[in-house]
């Protein structure tokens, strides 16, 4: 793998998150190289724990010409393009060079999964490995890759190599700095920029930046004036739509989110993620069976575009989520419990609201399964004692409280005595 594949990563003030980093890229048994652009923390001395291969150079207000430096230093045919606040997951060198050594392409994509601490945000697939020949970056900030193919698609074994992002919804203080950082970066670029095409790129970004530190509405206006100006097939016109839709739901605007989420359909109404936004807006004004119907559809649409398959892989599990929540609801429970089930099945360590067993817990409750329910909160309790209070107070608030003491207080002199 050595002489195949080279891992890149820049960093600048890294300290926090470079060596989970670099701890992560070691197992895959590539060449590493670290471009330090002129660190004022640990970063160059941590590099170098890692690798030889650390390369200082001057920052220069400019991303592409930092991924264009690390380039220069890549002697292998592919390339793995990673971020320092990145992770890469497990992988089997000898299937992934396998892989590489049978790819007749110029780039793939990677799934790139976004987490806020440990709850998954967002899966997008991304351009991360390519050919090194040619390769460039251009941009100064969201900069793009520019390979002399065309020949791009996904990575056929997407499991052998995962990117797992920390740091872009990280904390609220490093996330605003770094978005500070990206808006100055950017707002300098458009003064300059005088293609339309390029200019519409810029906003785009702008928006993203301001979604990103819950400046909703701030992105909202960026949002609605590109859709607004753009023509129907323009590649950003989805990608803004989804952008409009998420600061809506930030501001609360639900009925506006619906009406947006059906134009979006209306041009593509395969786009899973659009139709759980107008389930969202439907349950937020109170048509629950309404966001059944639109749950349901979005789950069973499928489409051919690569793009709408990233977008639409991270929303699954929120989709039988929320169906699960919409169904227990307008009490089809039956409907709910599989829901719930699919849920588990398809993402087993689910991080939303409210972990699955306790999902299927307090719809047992509701549906008046006492005897079920209570050999699942035997086996939550064993499994983790100190989830029990909340176990406890979800009969409770759920109508059932002499049962929660009856769990509480097996020796009925005791629950005597606690009800004195």
């Amino acid at each position: 793998m050595h002489d195949l594949l080279t891992v890149c990563v820049i960093a600048r003030n890294e300290e926090a998150w470079l060596s989970d980093c670099l701890a992560s890229v070691a197992p895959l048994g590539a060449s590493l190289v670290v471009v330090d652009t002129s660190s004022m923390d640990r970063t160059a001395e941590i590099a170098r724990a890692h690798t030889d291969r650390v390369v200082t150079a001057p920052w220069t207000e400019d991303f592409a010409a930092a991924r264009n430096r690390v380039l220069e230093e890549v002697e292998t045919p592919w390339v793995l393009m990673l971020d320092a606040d990145e992770r890469l997951s497990s992988a089997d060198p000898h299937l992934v060079a396998e892989v590489l050594r049978e790819l007749d392409l110029d780039g793939v994509a990677l799934p790139v999964l976004f987490y806020d601490g440990p709850v998954l945000l967002q899966l997008m697939r991304q351009p991360r490995l390519f050919r090194r020949e040619g390769a460039r970056y251009a941009g100064r900030v969201g900069e793009n890759l520019k390979l002399p193919g065309s020949r791009w698609s996904f990575f056929p074994r997407p499991e052998l190599l995962e990117i797992h992002n920390h740091g872009h919804f990280g904390p609220g203080h490093a996330q605003r700095g770094s978005a500070n950082r990206n808006l100055s970066m950017l707002e300098d670029e458009l003064k300059r920029v005088e293609e339309p095409e390029h200019r519409t790129h810029i906003l785009w970004q702008i928006a993203g930046e301001w979604l990103r530190i819950d400046d909703y509405p701030q992105a909202a206006n960026i949002f609605h004036l590109i859709v607004r100006n753009l023509p129907a097939d323009a590649a950003l016109r989805a990608p803004c739509f989804l952008g409009l839709l998420d600061a809506l739901v930030g501001m609360a605007r639900f009925a506006e989110l619906l009406e947006q989420a059906d134009r979006l359909l209306s041009d593509y109404p395969e786009l899973k993620v659009a139709w759980g936004r107008k389930a969202y807006a439907l349950n937020k004004l109170g048509r629950p069976a309404e966001a059944k119907e639109a749950i349901l559809k979005g789950l069973a649409a499928t489409s051919h575009l690569t793009w709408m398959k990233g977008e639409d892989a991270g929303i699954i599990p929120a989709m039988w989520y929320d169906l699960g929540m919409t169904l227990q609801q307008l009490g089809e429970f039956p409907g709910a419990m599989y829901a719930f089930m699919k849920l588990k099945e398809e993402a087993s360590d689910w991080q939303g609201p409210i972990p699955v067993d306790r999902l299927v817990l307090r719809l047992l409750v509701e549906a008046g399964a006492m005897g079920e329910a209570e050999l699942l909160f035997r086996e939550m309790s064993a499994r983790n004692p100190q989830a029990e209070p909340a176990l406890l107070e979800d009969f409770g608030e759920l109508g059932h409280p002499d049962f929660a003491l009856d769990l509480m207080y097996p020796d009925k002199s005791a629950k005597v005595e606690v009800l004195q």
